[in-house]
């Protein structure tokens, strides 16, 4: 059973998952691990590009549309995209949530049924290409539930640290602990741990975190290669092209 009060709070919903956040990512201070504060940091304040973006945080959506085909009109309705190569369907339906934890709570607490990323009217050619479609607007949808996942995985992730870290060190209210009880080892196999159960083990230290091919759908229809900091991901309202 948990003896430190901050945890307690947290798994009585006596505290929000922005302040659990920020207590850990006091305690992970200590532990003077770049990697370890960044993870806590970015779920604050949100994501800046798909390289640094956890598994837990890129979803898949499906197609939809309004179109004509004929003298038939479809509204909203899931639109095929079999006639595509495999890549450009993986890389259409990724669905990559940059925004901060509490932004995504406001999503979830407005209720809306569904979310997801506008298909800019350039690539309607494409995706309409061996079809006997005219699409007038495309999008790229997930439900609800969705975000809730991923709620869910970041409060669990913060749970579990906190049950290791005091299992560790000891009570952690005053947002404190002393490494010195651990050797150098013991404290190298400590942030091993941590930075497994908070990145799933998804991005790897020493790499650059570089993910390749994640933009190789606009790619195609372009002919042109895009910085590794370009995104296809965003929704209506957003200028700057994150979600």
């Amino acid at each position: 059973m948990a003896k430190s009060n901050i945890i307690k709070n947290f798994i009585n919903s006596n505290m929000d998952i922005n302040t659990a956040l920020q207590n850990l990512m006091a305690i992970l201070y200590c532990l003077e691990d770049e990697n370890l504060i960044n993870w806590a940091n970015k779920e604050l304040s949100g994501y800046d590009s798909i390289n640094e973006l956890p598994e837990y945080r890129k979803l898949k959506g499906r197609v939809m549309a309004s179109y004509i085909v004929g003298n038939m009109k479809y509204s909203n309705a899931p639109f095929i995209i079999s006639h595509l190569d495999d890549d450009i369907q993986e890389n259409l339906i990724n669905i990559n949530l940059y925004s901060s934890i509490s932004t995504l709570e406001e999503m979830k607490n407005k209720g809306e049924s569904r979310i997801g990323k506008p298909i800019p009217p350039e690539f309607y050619i494409l995706l309409q290409e061996n079809t006997n479609a005219h699409i007038i607007e495309a999008s790229v949808n997930t439900d609800l539930s969705s975000i809730n996942d991923v709620i869910s995985k970041v409060r669990v992730k913060i749970l579990k640290t906190l049950l290791f870290l005091e299992k560790e060190f000891g009570n952690l209210d005053e947002l404190d602990i002393d490494i010195s009880i651990k050797n150098k080892e013991e404290l190298k196999n400590i942030v091993q741990h941590i930075h497994f159960n908070l990145y799933d083990n998804s991005i790897k230290i020493g790499d650059g975190n570089k993910i390749k091919g994640s933009n190789s759908f606009i790619r195609y229809y372009y002919g042109k290669s895009l910085k590794s900091d370009d995104k296809f991901e965003y929704n209506e309202g957003n200028e700057n092209g994150k979600m």
